[in-house]
């Protein structure tokens, strides 16, 4: 089963083909690199990098954003 983190949408609202969908690995990967970066110069990356791999944890695998 694929997991999505976001699905896309054409700037009428209507919603477009998986395949331009954003998996949700990708996306929890991008969000912990970026909040890394942010957290580097306080001496937390490690721990706000596992934040951002995390921060979907409480969403149902079937819903989608």
């Amino acid at each position: 089963m694929k997991y999505y983190a976001h699905t896309a949408e054409d700037g009428e609202g209507n919603r477009l083909p998986e395949d331009k969908w954003q998996p949700l690995s990708a996306h929890l990967r991008n969000v912990a690199d970026l909040a890394k970066g942010f957290a580097t110069p306080l001496g937390l990356a490690a721990e706000v990098e596992m934040a951002g791999l995390r921060h979907n944890l409480e969403k149902s695998p079937f819903q989608s954003t």
